[in-house]
């Protein structure tokens, strides 16, 4: 009979346990429009590659935009990481998230680093979080918060102890005042973890390129109108 009740037991552990993993989600908002893109979902490019997502799209008048997004690591030593690569012609900021949750329990250190670059005359908000409500994009504990202007490249080490379970979120929000391009890798680490872009960043570096000629098109069409 005590088998049969620590058998339950271990179902019903098993069951919260599930329930509490969520799945990895990226959005993008600006200018009043978001984008929600979840693994697996909608949207999602990686081609059926779990925890991951890949999106290639527009939103809110950032018109050619790429995310790579990966929850890695292990449930106590977690890390989740977003490449992410966009061409601007200025305007309304375009505030990017990258939040998984089921995390747990941690007693470590949380690295947050980024680096990278943005050539649009403003600035990018870089700001990591661990929520210990296990909320999507939950902002409970802050762990990093660092302003950039054209160089992107920054780590940081926070001590971390919580218990089961707790969310991680990346929050970039990136103000380019005029024509430009914006692309960094970044990631949150906690302890051994460690997220890795499934093609090594390779696909961002073409992308890049690619938005960098039509960034310098954008700009000499502009000043040709100017004329």
């Amino acid at each position: 009979m005590n088998s049969i009740k620590h058998l339950m037991v271990a179902v019903a552990v098993s069951a919260l346990a599930l329930s509490a993993q969520a799945i990895p989600t990226l959005q993008l908002q600006s200018n009043g429009s978001t984008v929600t893109v979840v693994d697996g979902g909608a949207g999602d490019l990686s081609f059926g590659a779990n925890d991951s997502i890949t999106w290639l799209g527009s939103v809110g008048g950032w018109n050619l935009n790429l995310a790579i997004a990966v929850s890695g690591g292990s449930q106590t030593a977690p890390s989740i990481s977003l490449d992410f690569v966009s061409g601007s012609v200025g305007g309304s900021p375009l505030t990017v998230l990258f939040s998984d949750t089921g995390f747990g329990p941690s007693a470590a250190n949380v690295v947050s680093s980024i680096s990278g670059g943005s050539f649009g005359g403003g600035s990018v908000l870089f700001e990591t979080y661990a929520d210990a409500g296990n909320q999507l994009f939950g902002t409970g504990t802050l762990l990093e918060s660092q302003v950039y202007q054209n160089n992107l490249s920054g780590s940081s080490s926070t001590p971390l102890a919580l218990g089961y379970a707790y969310s991680l979120t990346e929050k970039i929000v990136i103000d380019s005042k005029c024509v430009g391009l914006t692309k960094f890798c970044s990631s949150v680490e906690v302890g051994n973890g460690g997220a890795t872009v499934p093609d090594g960043g390779m696909t961002l570096v073409l992308l890049g390129s690619s938005l960098t000629g039509l960034a310098v098109f954008a700009r000499s069409r502009k000043f040709a109108f100017a004329k």
